[in-house]
């Protein structure tokens, strides 16, 4: 880990078992940013020149007074602390990147566009609400991982807490309150306790709904940026695309089995033939409204394998309706409940409309399908199962609408 020297503005390397405490930086990037090739002495042995012509260097001086201030002698900052042209130490670093935040002694949120000058006469927090920081991608594991984060306005004013103001930012974010109201460093990395226990409990869907509004400069960065959220690493392939999120849904299913990462809406109806049509395309596809509700013995194991995703689910026969109101065509599908429902109501459960593969002859020899693609549903919304019932609706925009699909009398 390199880091920068508070004193001396110089960087150093540090192996894993050596590195000291240190402040961390969040921000958004702007213009005439200082990089790693700005300090690094062979290539810029004159430091004292950056202080007069490059706007960037603001944030390495008030970052290293703050920390300093704080008593520490190291701080890291992504803008200056990674060397880019190696393609390596760039992978290193955003595999790394979640578990630096998270065992900083404090992280400083710079937050540009946000004047808390008792003059402004905009809150802080109706500033926060429209605050840039809010909205990119990598600024989410950087308000999950840190314990203690530190609030700066445009003049590097430190004017609160994540802790303090909790409330303001869980509504922004969405993110539950319990998940943001640490106000000290953390001293484990261990799953098994702290925040990470507290993170890894929440849904999958759950979590990768909370990227869905953000944005990142590179398309590759949408997944990449969520690696930490899920404890998982991945080699990086800038070029790859959308691809970067197939992979990085394919790895959460080989280290978790939770099935609420199938359960997504497909708001444009995009159609995608093959083994990509089981998995989203983009964060903004998944609900905060999913909720595990298997307990654990009732874990039923996924697997991705060649021709796509193998897993075990309750599967159900019925019909379709081609319109809202139920009075058009029907269509036979098949339906798979998932192990997961709607928050709040424990009953509840998704489902996948399924089309089988298979020629099926409905006759005395009839034998149940084993293969199926995935269908969509109207809107391309999450399907909900109430069991009282034995009906699928569709959940959207946090309210259920029934019946659009009648189930018949098998059950497997």
């Amino acid at each position: 880990m390199r880091l920068l020297n508070t004193t001396t503005l110089r960087l150093e390397l540090f192996l894993e078992r050596e590195v000291p405490p240190y402040a961390i930086l969040s921000h958004t990037w702007g213009e005439d940013e200082v990089l790693f090739e700005d300090l690094e002495p062979t290539k810029n042995p004159k430091l004292g020149r950056l202080t007069t012509n490059r706007s960037g260097v603001s944030k390495i001086l008030q970052s290293a007074r703050l920390a300093a201030q704080e008593g520490l002698k190291y701080m890291w900052i992504d803008t200056c602390c990674i060397d880019k042209s190696s393609s390596a130490e760039l992978s290193e670093a955003i595999n790394s990147m979640f578990r630096w935040y998270l065992l900083s002694t404090v992280c400083y949120a710079y937050l540009a566009d946000v004047d808390a000058s008792p003059s402004n006469p905009d809150t802080t927090e109706d500033q926060l609400r429209q605050c840039r920081w809010f909205t990119r991608g990598w600024t989410l594991q950087e308000l999950i991982a840190p314990g203690k984060l530190v609030l700066l306005d445009k003049s590097w004013t430190p004017f609160g807490t994540r802790a303090s103001f909790v409330s303001t930012i869980s509504n922004i974010s969405e993110i539950p309150q319990h998940l943001l109201v640490s106000n000290a460093q953390h001293t484990s990395e261990d799953p098994n306790t702290g925040i990470l226990r507290s993170l890894f409990r929440v849904s999958v869907s759950t979590r990768l709904s909370w990227a869905g509004r953000r944005q990142t400069k590179r398309v590759e960065d949408e997944a990449y940026s969520l690696m930490g959220l899920f404890g998982i690493n991945m080699p990086l392939l800038y070029g790859e695309g959308k691809n970067a999120f197939w992979r990085l849904q394919i790895e959460i299913i080989r280290t978790s089995d939770d099935q609420s990462i199938l359960a997504f809406r497909n708001p444009y109806r995009v159609y995608l033939r093959g083994r990509q049509h089981i998995l989203a395309v983009s964060p903004s596809w998944f609900l905060s409204d999913i909720a595990v509700t298997r307990l654990p013995h009732e874990v039923t194991p996924m697997s991705w394998v060649n021709k796509g995703l193998e897993l075990d689910v309750l599967l159900c026969s019925g019909q379709v309706m081609d319109t809202i109101d139920g009075t058009g065509h029907k269509y036979p599908y098949y339906v798979g409940i998932l192990q997961c429902g709607i928050k709040n109501n424990h009953l509840s459960r998704t489902g996948l409309l399924l089309r089988p593969l298979e020629n099926v002859n409905i006759s005395s020899n009839w034998k149940r399908p084993h293969y199926f693609e995935r269908a969509s549903f109207q809107g391309g919304q999450v399907l909900l199962f109430d069991p009282d019932k034995g009906e699928v609706g569709v959940f959207c925009e946090g309210k259920s609408s029934w019946p659009h699909v009648r189930l018949g009398q098998k059950q497997y």
